[in-house]
């Protein structure tokens, strides 16, 4: 069976320190805890830096030079402060700017050098459910039903669910930066450039608003930055009491398009770094409450940050909730689980010897080649010819909560090479850093497929596995080949094709 609840890649056991970095499109945010107990962590440190990454993406899609050069400031500072941990104990994420992004390589590459730990990119709906976790984590996990959503810099994440299940995940393609940049250009606060923004906002929600149902749940609970500030301008200027209401945002509204230039208004409890953006977010909450009925928000502690140790948490705890959406994606697509496990166990015992050779040490590549082993044949569910494509697409397009879009890559690129002609130009999407350790992953899923395809269990002790100069030698005994005529001839066609990628393959 799979293993679906039991990840490897879990923090080092003997760290107590974690930390969670939020590379969100307007602000930067770290969060330092340590853990004091099985289920409990303190904080110790918050760090939040504007750095508007978003800005200048609604016009050309790339960074701007001057947000890549504020926000490798940012990370240099975030490094200093998280040197020395260890390696799985930090969590960064990527989300709608970097998501967006055109020709962002050289920018994330740089960007992990000086942070010293990798950054992930989440999808918008990974997104919504750390956000999500988050919240309730701050909350505390009644078994109560709940809305969250959160206004970010480049998207807003919408999520209905009950408890610590999210259950409706969304995220529409509207933020509080690139908002402001395009319906008040100038700064310009008028009654038309609202209506305008509020408009667009509800033909982004429009056709997601029926997915969260008719019914109001128990609390409705808004997430960082953009709704914070609201909440505290309403309260300081007594339009509210620790809660935003229609009537509250109707009112602030007013007093800005009053002032009718941004550069102008000046409002208790609003930020300088918050005011450049705060029109575009008054404009997305005011569509929000109008499409889903918010009658009243609150305010909530938690966000994305807090979901990412909550999420990190669990891997501690070997409850990764990657493990779950591949034990998902095996039933619904009907994946034959036990040809699966012998691909996967065959694989990690090649793993296993050429690890310390071929540079291969991390703990996560093993479970990578783990589930694509499980996953490799789950293209059949389509259709034979060309399986490994399907394969490689369904996983790619998929909503995989826990993975990162480069998690998901990885294992689309393993899963559309594991048969077939090895093509170097399907490596492209994976980071340059990376592809040399995700070529020689294929070529191990490749070699234990082989082994396999009789489906049949074999033991995988009676082969001689040797790491040589220039790739593996297997050896095989009298007996073994003589029962195995066609897997021989398989793997003899298989070291023609690895030449190709200067790796010989020797049997004898």
């Amino acid at each position: 069976m799979s293993r679906p609840e039991q990840s490897p890649l879990i923090p080092d056991r003997r760290s107590e320190h974690f930390a969670a970095i939020d590379l969100g499109s307007n602000s930067f945010h770290m969060i330092v805890e340590r853990r004091v107990g099985v289920d409990r962590f303190e904080v110790l440190d918050r760090i939040k830096e504007p750095v508007r990454l978003a800005e200048g993406l609604s016009r050309g899609k790339g960074l701007s030079p001057e947000a890549e050069r504020r926000a490798l400031d940012c990370l240099i500072r975030f490094g200093e402060r998280v040197r020395g941990f260890a390696e799985h104990s930090v969590r960064a994420v990527g989300t709608s700017a970097l998501r967006r992004a055109k020709q962002a390589d050289l920018f994330l590459a740089e960007a992990q050098r000086v942070l010293g730990h990798g950054i992930e990119i989440v999808s918008g709906r990974e997104e919504a459910r750390l956000v999500y976790l988050g919240v309730c984590r701050d909350m505390g996990q009644t078994e109560e039903e709940r809305l969250v959503f959160d206004i970010g810099g480049g998207s807003t994440e919408i999520v209905r669910g009950l408890g610590m299940k999210p259950q409706v995940l969304e995220s529409a393609n509207m933020g509080c930066v690139g908002f402001s940049e395009k319906f008040f250009p100038g700064g310009q606060l008028s009654a038309a450039h609202f209506d305008a923004a509020v408009l667009r906002a509800r033909l982004e929600l429009r056709p997601l608003v029926p997915r969260f149902g008719k019914s109001r749940p128990s609390r409705v609970l808004g997430a960082s930055g953009t709704v914070r500030s609201i909440g505290q301008i309403l309260e300081v200027s007594g339009l509210g009491a620790g809660s935003i209401t229609f009537e509250g945002l109707t009112a602030l509204r007013k007093r800005l398009i009053d002032v009718g230039q941004l550069e102008n208004l000046q409002l208790p409890g609003l930020s300088k770094q918050r005011r450049p953006v705060l029109p575009g977010g008054l404009a997305i909450l005011l569509a929000l409450c109008e499409d889903l009925g918010f009658e009243e928000v609150e305010i909530a502690g938690g966000a994305l940050r807090e979901g990412l140790l909550y999420d990190l948490a669990k891997r501690w705890q070997q409850q990764d909730p990657r493990a779950h959406s591949i034990r998902e994606l095996l039933q619904r697509f009907r994946v034959d689980v036990a040809q699966g496990q012998r691909v996967a166990r065959t694989a990690e015992r090649l793993w296993e010897v050429v690890r310390s050779h071929w540079g291969l040490d991390d703990p996560e590549e093993r479970q990578w080649l783990h589930w694509a082993a499980e996953l490799h044949e789950i293209g059949l569910g389509i259709a034979h010819p060309g399986y490994h494509k399907h394969g490689a697409y369904i996983i790619s397009h998929s909503d995989m909560p826990g993975f990162s879009r480069q998690e998901q890559e990885v294992l689309a690129v393993l899963i559309g090479s594991h048969r077939r002609t090895l093509r170097s130009e399907i490596l492209e999407g994976i980071a340059n850093r990376d592809r040399p350790r995700v070529l020689r992953l294929i070529i191990l899923l490749r070699l234990a497929f082989l082994l396999h395809r009789s489906r049949e269990q074999i033991d995988v002790d009676r082969i001689g596995i040797e790491v040589t100069a220039k790739g593996l030698r297997l050896s095989f005994d009298a007996e073994w080949r003589a029962a195995r005529a066609l897997t021989i001839a398989d793997l003899s066609r298989e070291a023609r094709k690895l030449r190709k990628q200067d790796f010989e393959l020797v049997l004898a």
